[in-house]
């Protein structure tokens, strides 16, 4: 009896001093097979938008968050609404080539204003209008993302912190990424111009 008492003591001890030490949330998004009527936990019961999964999400230092986003093509057409606004913490986990964001209306796909320790990996952005991500006075992670056919792929100003990483710039009308006031770096990032402000 004193022994289980003492182990429960411990635990609870444990628990209080480092709540959520390991954990993460973790969620997911479908375009094809998705609800947004679902709990977003699995797979099997994943959202339907980038959109709604961002804003029923909130990530914490002591538990980030991450948004693994299935093949498909997220668009306008799809149910999303641009700009996707991302968060601190949280992690846009995409599923390789096939994962396309694509948009022909809005001034930014994505919008990071002010976010620290977040990334965006394994999405391919594509045939966006202006500016697929702007990031504003953030600290953010591109790892393995694909820019192809846009006008513009990154802005950056206002002291952000930027890490590409194996990222590929194809065809892009006018800037592949600019900087102003911002720290890059680039790591195994493929066909990159890039574009400083005077």
């Amino acid at each position: 009896m004193n022994l289980k008492f003492c182990r429960l003591v411990f635990l609870s001890v444990i628990y209080l001093l480092f709540p959520i030490l390991s954990f993460c949330a973790v969620y997911y998004v479908d375009a094809n097979n998705g609800s947004n009527d679902n709990s977003g936990r699995s797979k099997d019961d994943a959202w339907k938008t980038i959109t709604f999964a961002i804003s029923q999400v909130v990530g914490v230092k002591s538990n980030p968050a991450y948004i693994h986003v299935s093949e498909g093509v997220y668009s306008l057409e799809s149910g999303e609404e641009f700009p996707l606004i991302m968060k601190n913490y949280m992690h846009l986990l995409g599923s390789g080539t096939q994962t396309i964001i694509k948009e022909s209306k809005t001034e930014y796909v994505i919008y990071i204003n002010e976010v620290i320790d977040s990334s965006l990996s394994k999405i391919n952005f594509e045939e966006i209008f202006f500016i697929a991500i702007n990031c504003i006075k953030s600290t953010i992670n591109i790892i393995d993302c694909n820019f192809s056919h846009n006008y513009w792929d990154i802005r950056s100003d206002n002291n952000s912190n930027l890490k590409l990483k194996r990222c590929k710039f194809d065809f892009c009308e006018d800037t592949c990424v600019s900087s102003e006031n911002s720290l890059f770096y680039l790591l195994k990032t493929q066909h990159l111009i890039i574009v400083i402000p005077q």
